[in-house]
C-alpha cells in the first residue's frame, strides 16, 4: 500500500456539502468490494443526500467516516485457503447457466 495514499485517507476531512458527500461516496465506493458491509457502514452519510434534508453532520456520520477510513487503510490479509480446515465461500449466483 502506498503510504502517501494512506496518509491522504487518514487526513480526510468530513464532507461539508452534498457535493462533497457525493465525491466522498464516489471515491470510496470504488473500493466497496473490499469493504464488508460498505453500504451499511456509509448509510448515515448517504442519508445526507436525500432531498429536502438539512445537511447536519452527526456523530453517526463521523463514526461511519472513521470506520471507512480505517477499513481503507488497513492491509487486507489474503492467502490461499487451508483445505484441511472448513471455510465458507460467498459467491454471486445469477439465474443464467
Amino acid at each position: 500500500m502506498d503510504p502517501k495514499k494512506i496518509q491522504a485517507v487518514v487526513t480526510l476531512e468530513p464532507p461539508r456539502t452534498q457535493k462533497e458527500v457525493k465525491s466522498f461516496l464516489g471515491t470510496t465506493g470504488y473500493y466497496r468490494r473490499f469493504v464488508k458491509d460498505y453500504g451499511k457502514i456509509v448509510n448515515p452519510i448517504n442519508k445526507l443526500l436525500k432531498k429536502d434534508n438539512e445537511f447536519v453532520w452527526t456523530n453517526e456520520c463521523q463514526k461511519a467516516l472513521d470506520i471507512i477510513k480505517q477499513k481503507l487503510t488497513e492491509e487486507p490479509v489474503l492467502k490461499y485457503p487451508d483445505f484441511e480446515k472448513t471455510f465458507t465461500l460467498t459467491i454471486y449466483a445469477s439465474g443464467y447457466p
